[in-house]
């Protein structure tokens, strides 16, 4: 299985580079590498802004293709497009650098359900990383770029599984959200 991270984006609302930021002494994104491996054989990092940063966080990580979305600037969705259209395998697995924490169990349980789309759901509520089909990799890349990744999956019949970590739902965007992880201060 293929996995994709999205690291693309400007990190204005975290007062520093989002990928670089500790998280149990480990930069942000290599703890989002981290967890993917469970069962991810090949990751496309999908960077846009700071782009050399992350190809020096990356430096030495096996499995592993940098890819620079050159339209970064216009959103998201863009990245999530560019890094889809490098995917190879029949399913894979799709997220956000600062969604780091799903641990291996969960992703194995959600690489384990059968579905075009696999979502974790913590206490009714939906998380990261979501698990596509090869079919909905066509269904992304067919969608407008002024589109999203929420309105495409809202449109798809998806198999929810229930996990028994709110890691999943766990969104590192401002400077607060890494003081309530309670991890030790990041120099930026």
């Amino acid at each position: 299985m293929d996995g994709v991270i999205l690291a693309a984006g400007f990190s204005s609302r975290a007062g520093c580079f989002k990928p670089e930021r500790l998280v149990s002494g480990v930069p942000l994104l290599l703890k989002t590498l981290q967890g993917l491996r469970a069962v991810c054989s090949r990751i496309i990092v999908v960077a846009g802004y700071e782009s050399t940063r992350i190809e020096a966080l990356l430096q030495g990580q096996s499995g592993v293709e940098l890819v620079l979305n050159q339209h970064y600037e216009s959103g998201m969705f863009s990245s999530v497009q560019c890094g889809v259209s490098r995917v190879d395998s029949a399913r894979f697995c799709i997220t956000p650098v600062d969604c780091p924490l799903a641990g291996q169990k969960t992703i194995c349980q959600l690489a384990a359900a059968d579905g075009d789309v696999v979502i974790p759901v913590y206490e009714g509520r939906r998380g990261h990383p979501v698990v596509l089909s090869q079919r909905m990799k066509d269904v992304i890349l067919a969608e407008p770029a002024d589109s999203n990744l929420r309105a495409v999956i809202r449109r798809q019949r998806c198999v929810e599984v229930q996990v028994s970590s709110a890691d999943v739902l766990l969104d590192l965007d401002t400077p607060g959200d890494f003081r309530r992880l309670a991890e030790e201060p990041a120099e930026c």
